[in-house]
């Protein structure tokens, strides 16, 4: 028998919801009980892998074995471990070693093989990183089935198709990005009218803040600071026990945090005030994506209906205050905001695989159609390098597929050859603003057209046209008329710089 799950693949924590026998979703727990399993790799040095939890305290031995907060690296080439044998271990590996593990733990639950899968990715994810998330995936022959953007996922997990109409704003808040969607219910639709967020803002920078703090405040007393490369064991206790400080500071006014290092012990208490006072700027970076989704969507504070915190960090009390403070009413959640993604993921993936023609399937019993549809949009611009006009060498972006556009999406433009009778052309597809300097968007590909017939009597013109599939996806082409010659992108993914500022 095979079977499909939800998965929230999470920087922090993996979540996984499952639907019923009646379709609805409900969270599954994990092999010890738990209803998450920590994102954290241990490599054995047999070459055998801890997950979780296990692997959590098994860092605090050996740190060097340990693999955490290892989402911001998807769609980069960077390695994050190397085993004794040499293997290497990417983001993407990383990822796909969780997925053995849920799969191995849905086996167990339920008696099936998983085969099916709804994926989340935060909605602010380029290309890259969307791609290396489905082949991990498929690398377990797991049909991923859909990648929902997380703040979408999480509009259903809280049950807004089963609610008023009206406009929802989701601030989702993870451990290493933060997203903020407003989605329009409206009968038995739901259309998200725009999205915008931070792929390097998450619950680890308020972390850092925080370690950074007490670690000071060691120096002062101790006249040295716990380094990571000279005193890992040290440094990766204190990690784990500032995570703790910062869970106990959402319930408690002041929580305790030991430190030893070198056989000094210091013990410091932070209270709450002093956290949220390190952290004003993270705070306001995201309710500046909040401002900044606002702006964008048309829309005021006072037409929003509800406003939705999804994840760990958005339940820390400053949150709900600046919340409060910008909308005037409190944030309100309809599901537990932890697993709010992989909830909505179950009817995510229900409502794809209906897309498609086919029947939803739960322990082979085939569930009636959902009266509901759903629409996501693009969250970034997508166009094509050209000339500036009047410069003949500056080359800038000129947008086709703008923010905001509805996914699918499917658009031709024309652009003009650069010299008359030129027979080749390299078409360099780009992610940035309209017009962005070409230095300053990020390069997703390009098209190689060789051979075309010359034109010298008219501007020769090629279509390019890019596309969006349901996953938020980018297809593209590039035709010739004049020649009938035609190319597919080619995806320069591995000449993403991590560093590349992207709009």
């Amino acid at each position: 028998m095979s079977g499909f799950a939800a998965i929230d693949l999470g920087d922090g924590r993996v979540k996984v919801a499952i639907p019923d026998g009646n379709g609805n979703p409900v969270t599954m727990p994990f092999s010890d009980g738990g209803l998450y399993l920590p994102s954290a790799i241990f490599f054995n040095s047999d070459g055998s892998v801890i997950y979780g939890l296990e692997a959590l305290n098994l860092g605090l031995a050996e740190p060097e074995r340990l693999v955490i907060n290892w989402k911001r690296k998807m769609g980069t080439d960077q390695v994050l471990y190397r085993s004794d044998d040499g293997t290497e271990y990417r983001a993407c590996d990383i990822a796909r070693l969780l997925l053995e593990e849920v799969a191995r733990n849905f086996e167990s639950r339920t008696g099936e093989l998983l085969t099916k899968a709804a994926i989340s990715v935060p909605a602010i994810y380029i290309d890259s990183k969307k791609e290396q998330t489905k082949q991990a995936g498929e690398a377990l022959d797991i049909e991923v089935v859909c990648m929902p953007h997380e703040p979408t996922a999480a509009l259903f997990g809280n049950k807004v198709h089963d609610r008023c109409d009206g406009l929802r704003l989701v601030i989702d808040v993870g451990s290493s990005t933060t997203d903020v969607s407003i989605g329009e219910k409206s009968g038995n639709n739901i259309a998200i009218k725009n999205t915008h967020g931070d792929p390097n803002l998450g619950g680890q920078d308020f972390s850092t803040k925080l370690r950074e703090m007490v670690l000071e405040r060691f120096e002062q007393k101790h006249g040295f600071r716990p380094d990571a490369k000279k005193h890992p064991l040290a440094y990766q206790e204190l990690f784990q026990r500032i995570e703790q400080v910062k869970h106990s500071l959402s319930t408690r006014d002041q929580a305790s945090v030991v430190v030893s290092c070198e056989g000094s012990v210091f013990n410091t208490v932070i209270t709450r005030e002093e956290f949220e006072r390190i952290t004003v700027d993270e705070l306001k970076s995201v309710m500046d994506c909040v401002d900044q989704t606002l702006k964008e969507a048309g829309v005021s504070a006072d037409d929003i209906l509800e406003i939705i915190p999804v994840g760990g960090p958005s339940q820390m009390p400053m949150m709900a205050d600046a919340i409060e403070r910008r909308f005037g009413k409190k944030p309100t959640c309809h599901c537990e905001p932890h697993f709010a993604v992989a909830l909505g993921n179950v009817i995510a993936g229900r409502l794809e695989v209906e897309r498609n023609g086919r029947s939803f399937e739960v322990g082979g019993a085939k569930l009636p159609p959902l009266s509901l549809s759903a629409r996501d949009v693009t969250s970034h611009p997508i166009g094509v390098a050209v000339l500036a006009d009047g410069n003949e060498r500056r080359l800038i972006n000129a947008v086709v597929l703008d923010k905001g556009v509805p996914i699918p999406s499917d658009q031709t433009h024309p652009f003009t050859l650069a010299q008359p009778g030129q027979t080749d052309a390299k078409i360099e597809v780009l992610q940035g603003k309209d017009a962005a300097p070409y230095g300053e968007c990020l390069l997703l590909g390009h098209f190689e057209l060789t051979g075309m017939t010359p034109v010298f009597d008219r501007p020769h013109r090629v279509d390019v046209r890019l596309k969006f599939d349901h996953n938020g996806m980018l297809n593209a082409s590039a035709y010739d008329p004049a020649s009938g010659i035609s190319a597919d992108l080619e995806i320069d993914y591995t000449k993403t710089k991590e560093s590349q500022k992207v709009t």
